[in-house]
């Protein structure tokens, strides 16, 4: 059976190439043979790195995260990206 390294923030695993999918869609990042993180996830910022962004920048990083956030209040916008 063929296995794979997945990594998120510091818990890393060794899973069955089978559930590798599940893992990559929970946020695990697969880890390549010599230890390199491959597509490693954006950082994420800090509640008050983005507490000072307009409301239509907070939209468009929603858009980016694939959130819809057209119809969302800065506060909840903030809760949802942080």
């Amino acid at each position: 059976m063929e296995v794979k390294r997945v990594i998120k923030g510091n818990v890393e695993r060794v899973v069955p190439a089978d559930d590798l999918e599940r893992f990559l869609k929970a946020g695990y990042c697969l880890v390549g043979e010599d230890g390199s993180v491959k597509d490693p996830p954006p950082p994420r910022l800090r509640y008050e790195d983005i507490n000072g962004m307009s409301l239509a920048a907070l939209r468009a990083m929603a858009k980016e995260r694939g959130i819809q956030g057209d119809s969302l209040k800065k506060s909840e916008l903030l809760e949802l990206l942080t």
